[in-house]
């Protein structure tokens, strides 16, 4: 009875063992699961931030790529618009150049009864230029008894008198145009000087 009893508390301390043993690898086994769970987690949490990153670098690429075409886009319209501006220019000073022309034909004209003929077909190409040159923005600069002003004059001489005031335009040598406020060609002109400057100058060159 007693040999009877032992072996079965015995067996009961084994089956304690066994189950104790089942627990403990069971609880292994859970904890395992969980940190697999977390490290997934915290994987798929990176590969969220570096696809984000990567987003955020494409995005950056693609303003700077667009805002590259932009830039080039304009500096190309601006290109074009320079090279037909100076195309226009090129071919108004072309037509300045015959208008210097015929007004020097007008000039040279004789005073008398046949050349009033050659003077009105003259004086009518002229107007014709000039209408011309109007309808594109051009017009002339118109400096005479002003003030010399080197942005839309070029002096070519400086002459002593006492009918203009220091520094003013006297006269006029070859007409000066300007077109939408840019000079085209500056208008070359002679200044008055007065005669203590002009004493003055001759003194410092000496």
């Amino acid at each position: 009875m007693n040999k009877k009893s032992s072996r079965q508390k015995n067996s009961n301390q084994d089956n304690c063992k066994e189950d104790n043993n089942i627990y403990s690898e069971e609880s292994d086994s859970e904890t395992n699961k969980k940190l697999t769970k977390d490290q997934i987690i915290e994987q798929l949490r990176n590969e969220f931030v570096s696809i984000n990153d990567e987003k955020t670098q494409l995005q950056q690429v693609a303003q700077r790529s667009q805002a590259d075409l932009i830039n080039y886009k304009n500096r190309t319209e601006q290109e074009k618009t320079d090279i037909r501006e100076k195309s226009k220019h090129n071919i108004i000073l072309k037509l300045i150049t015959v208008v210097d022309d015929v007004e020097r034909a007008i000039a040279s004209l004789p005073k008398n009864s046949d050349s009033d003929v050659w003077q009105t077909g003259i004086e009518l190409i002229q107007k014709t230029l000039v209408n011309a040159l109007e309808s594109e923005g051009v017009s002339k600069i118109n400096p005479l008894n002003q003030t010399f002003d080197p942005f839309t004059c070029e002096a070519i001489l400086y002459q002593e008198t006492k009918n203009a005031t220091e520094g003013q335009v006297i006269e006029v040598i070859r007409t000066g145009y300007m077109i939408n406020e840019k000079i085209l060609r500056p208008a070359q002109v002679v200044v008055a000087q007065n005669e203590t400057n002009k004493n003055q100058e001759e003194n410092n060159n000496a």
